[in-house]
């Protein structure tokens, strides 16, 4: 046997002259790993540990700052749960600070306390609740609270007045969201009597000032006949924009429907959004919307259902509203394809990106609702238009099917289509590229050498894309008819967008980049050419209407990077 081969890898490390520590052992090197630092942290006093030492703390969350948040169990006796304390420990002062609400509200009479924590932000901010007792440890709800580590203090949140106020003192409260910045979004039930439910009320906690304000929608419309009023939080943005619901009553209780609103912070307002007109109001006055995206720009994209009679459906539409222009614009498709007989349409948002570009697809009817397919749109928010993308449309039945599947920053809408050869039979699925500015085309045209040379036959769904550089998807190689494999495009000219004139200015892409780009560019910015017109606002790729600084910045970074 050649025993060469049974030589042990720790025996050759060890004749390295590396130490080798036996398992269980503190190791002496560690080659490629820190040494750490360790500490304790949580609470470990008195009211947190057992008569015969038990002790149990928890970490709910640790952020970028490396501050922990966390919990630690109270103990009477031996190991009798006594409740919960929060905590967060600071690693700047080493040191661990009870947060949450302790006083004479939250304590029961033998020292029960209960506290959780819901969020942590990179700042430190935590938000989180505390039990409310009487007698031992009698329920009397929940109350909010934010810590602020700046101040090191823990201040109370949410809304307490008579409303959310039981005749025994009982109040509910949650939290829904915290941001960035420490604006917290959340809810406050209402009640009549010691404690009967009578709705809840959205409100938004401002660190800065310090303040709870109360959000969603309180009119008429919005109020039973004994007070009842509901609301709710649906998304939050890091500026404080919070998009939520607010349900609609008649008499005491009885739904009406809800209607969808965003509270602005700057402002201090909260505004109704959605679609409201007769298409998307029954006759007593049901109407129902929904909040189903929202950007860091408070751009929020929705749908209002549709009604004939006093609530029977007829369908939805979507919508995008904006911040700016305070205004809700009606998106998607509502031509004769798009119709029922009766008036149905149904429309649903897909995809949002942080321009305010919004895609999404619309059914084909034929008959009162008989399906008759789908229809991808786009909208653009600078020119407030909606575009239908249809790549093929079936003769005999005016049958089409188009999705989006992706919706890159820059703008570009990718998806797939099913293509009818001549207009006829069962089609085949196909994959596309659009945007406004450039138009709808089959993304197999661009393909170098077309795709039956590269070895494809059909390309028939992207899945993924910066639309600029690589579109990854699925499709079928030549001779493939069942199955799917996957395709990477690659841009042949890495410097498609900034690469705009060849040698001497002339125009078109040359695949490289030079002085003759940049002469050609400023040429067109200065005379006003719409192609100059290539940034939005905040250095956004796309056209937005104005020859800006942004038009610049948006070609000079692309040509820097060489994309």
């Amino acid at each position: 046997m050649n025993r060469s081969a049974l030589v042990s890898p720790l025996f050759l490390v060890a004749a390295a002259g590396v130490s080798i520590a036996p398992l269980g052992a503190v190791a002496q090197w560690i080659p490629n790993y820190q040494i750490y630092t360790i500490q304790r942290t949580g609470l470990f006093g008195p009211q947190q540990t057992g008569s015969a030492g038990l002790q149990l703390s928890t970490a709910n969350f640790l952020n970028t700052a490396g501050q922990v948040a966390g919990r630690s169990n109270r103990y009477t006796g031996v190991s009798t749960f006594n409740g919960l304390n929060t905590w967060v420990y600071n690693p700047v002062s080493n040191t661990t600070t009870q947060i949450g609400l302790s006083g004479a509200t939250y304590t029961g009479s033998a020292g029960m306390q209960q506290s959780g924590n819901d969020f942590q932000n990179d700042a430190g901010q935590v938000a989180g609740v505390s039990v409310r007792y009487t007698g031992v440890s009698t329920y009397k709800g929940q109350n909010s609270w934010v810590y602020n580590p700046v101040s090191n203090t823990t201040v109370q949140t949410g809304l307490t007045g008579a409303a959310y106020t039981g005749s025994a003192g009982f109040q509910f409260i949650v939290n829904s969201f915290q941001n960035d910045a420490g604006q917290v979004a959340g809810l406050s039930w209402r009640y009549t009597g010691v404690s009967t439910n009578n709705g809840r009320n959205t409100w938004v906690y401002n660190p800065v000032s310090n303040t709870t304000v109360q959000t969603g929608l309180t009119g008429a419309a919005y109020t039973g006949s004994t007070g009842r009023q509901e609301s709710f939080n649906g998304l939050q943005n890091d500026a404080g924009q919070v998009a939520g619901l607010s349900w609609r009553y008649t008499g005491v209780s009885t739904n009406n429907g809800r209607n969808t609103w965003v509270y602005n912070p700057i402002s201090n307002t909260t505004v109704q959004t959605g679609l409201t007109g007769a298409a998307n109001t029954g006759s007593a006055g049901f109407q129902q919307s929904f909040n189903e995206l929202q950007n860091a720009a408070g751009q929020v994209a929705g749908s209002s259902q549709r009604y004939t009679g006093v609530s029977t459906d007829n369908g939805q539409n979507t919508w995008v509203y904006n911040p700016i222009s305070n205004t809700t614009v009606q998106t998607g498709l509502t031509g004769a394809a798009n119709t029922g007989s009766a008036g149905f349409q149904q429309s649903f948002n897909t995809f949002q990106n942080a321009a305010g570009q919004v895609a999404g697809f619309s059914r084909r009817y034929t008959g009162v609702n008989t399906n008759n397919g789908q229809d991808a749109w786009y909208f653009d928010p600078i020119t407030s238009i909606t575009s239908a993308i249809i790549g093929s449309i079936r003769t005999a039945d005016s049958f089409a099917s188009s999705t989006p599947t992706i919706l890159t920053e820059a703008g570009y809408l990718l998806g797939n289509y099913q293509f009818f050869a001549g207009g006829i039979g069962a089609g085949e699925q196909r994959a596309f590229i659009f945007r406004p500015d450039l138009g709808l085309t089959d993304l197999g045209n661009l393909v170098s050498g077309g795709l039956t040379a590269n070895g494809w036959s059909t390309l028939q769904n992207p899945v993924f894309s910066d639309a600029l550089r690589t579109i990854v998807g699925h499709g079928h190689v030549n001779g493939q008819t069942s199955g799917q494999s996957v395709f990477v495009m690659v841009a042949a000219r890495p410097c498609t967008p900034s690469d705009i004139a060849g040698s001497g200015q002339s125009i078109g892409a040359d695949g490289e980049l030079t002085a003759d780009d940049i002469i050609v560019f400023i040429g067109w910015f200065v005379g006003g050419d719409t192609r100059a017109d290539v940034g939005r606002a905040g250095q956004i790729r796309g056209a937005d209407g104005e020859f800006t600084a942004d038009d610049v910045i948006v070609f000079v970074q692309a040509f820097v990077q060489g994309c």
